[in-house]
């Protein structure tokens, strides 16, 4: 199994980052190999180096610190809770007319949804204390909590 899974270039801002790391590590190895031919390293060739690994690591160190998890979100009338939520090869899709489709969940089809702000009930499962949670602008759910863990179950995140 590999270490970064190449299905992240799905996303075109992660395969535009892929694009841009690969540009860095060029132009980084493009100064090393340059001061060895040259044999010479100069202010510039060393300045072009570090700030072709600086800005990547920058910015990997600032994706390991997401947006906090808000695990209780006000969820006002006009946020858009619709639409289809999804972890690897099982999705929920939440309808406006108040129905759920559930795609290769145990036993579970569809039904009739609800919510009381962050709370939603999926009738028709089995999911107990499933919730609405958000990481910056984007709504998660959360299927099931466990309350003497504390740990939330595999979380599907809104497409």
């Amino acid at each position: 199994m590999p270490v970064l899974p190449l299905a992240f270039l799905d996303d075109p801002l992660s395969a535009a980052f892929a694009a841009f790391l690969f540009l860095c590590a060029l132009v980084f190895f493009g100064s090393i190999r340059r001061a060895i031919v040259t044999g010479k390293l100069t202010k510039k060739l060393f300045f072009t180096g570090l700030t072709a690994c600086v800005i990547p690591v920058i910015i990997v160190l600032v994706s390991l610190f997401p947006a906090p998890l808000d695990l209780t979100p006000e969820i006002s009338p006009t946020d858009d809770i619709l639409g289809k939520y999804t972890i690897a090869e099982r999705s929920i899709t939440l309808f406006e007319d108040g129905t759920y489709t559930a795609i290769n969940f145990n036993d579970l089809n569809g039904g009739t949804w609800s919510n009381e702000g962050w709370r939603l009930t999926l009738n028709g499962s089995d999911f107990i204390a499933a919730r609405f949670v958000k990481r910056g602008d984007t709504f998660f759910i959360a299927p099931y909590y466990d309350p003497e863990f504390g740990r939330l179950g595999p979380t599907l995140k809104k497409r």
